[in-house]
């Protein structure tokens, strides 16, 4: 029995074996500052199943602290992504002068840029609201990369001086739903036929043969 015992064990451990492992989803929310304007924060390959990123960019006449988030995602070759949303969440924008607000900006780019419509760089999307910003529903597969740029536009860029206040703040949570690879059917015995080839394992085990040989010589019989 004991053998039986090891036999079944053995074979529950390479059933187990076959299941590939999985990758867990990113969840991440912006506790150290995001803000780059030349190298993406890398946040690591999607897992399956959903995935979430969120954070919040502001800026005013007096404080830009946190006026960019700028970072990256991978996605495995074998995995694709099903569907895929970036909303904003809250959003302030006030100035003191008309038509010369500050501007929230959404923007992506690299090989899975589509999984976000509209927000193509180099021009993007100005957020004007809080709300679904961009959003897809399909199948994206292959090795690839998306890289998200979230930031405010100072107006003094282009006016070169703060004559006024203002205020542009907007938190976002951007999330992607990935789908793995589908593993190979292989084939697993029912537990009915499982039992009956243990049971025929252990009566050839307890034969007459067998237990003739294991039977050490009784002195009657010398």
């Amino acid at each position: 029995m004991k053998l039986i015992s090891r036999l079944a064990l053995c074979a529950l451990t390479g059933l187990a074996s076959l299941s590939p492992a999985i990758a867990a989803p990113i969840s991440y929310s912006e506790g150290a500052d995001l803000d780059s304007f030349a190298t993406p924060s890398a946040l690591g390959t999607l897992g399956v199943g959903l995935n979430t990123v969120s954070g919040t960019v502001r800026c005013t006449s007096s404080a830009c602290s946190d006026r960019s988030d700028l970072f990256s995602l991978q996605l495995a070759a074998s995995d694709r992504i099903v569907s895929a949303q970036l909303s904003i969440l809250t959003y302030t924008n006030t100035t003191e002068r008309q038509g010369w607000g500050p501007k929230i900006l959404a923007l992506n780019t690299g090989s899975l840029q589509n999984v976000l419509p509209g927000l193509a760089a180099p021009h993007g999307t100005e957020v004007f609201a809080a709300g679904a910003l961009s959003s897809f529903t399909g199948s994206v597969s292959g090795a690839g990369d998306l890289i998200v740029r979230i930031n405010t536009n100072d107006p003094a860029i282009e006016l070169g001086a703060d004559p006024w206040n203002w205020a542009a703040a907007a938190s976002y949570e951007l999330r992607i739903v990935v789908d793995g690879p589908t593993p190979p059917v292989t084939a697993v015995p029912e537990p009915a036929s499982l039992a009956l080839s243990l049971a025929g394992l252990a009566a050839a085990l307890a034969s007459p043969g067998l237990a003739r040989r294991r039977r050490p010589a009784h002195p009657d019989n010398a």
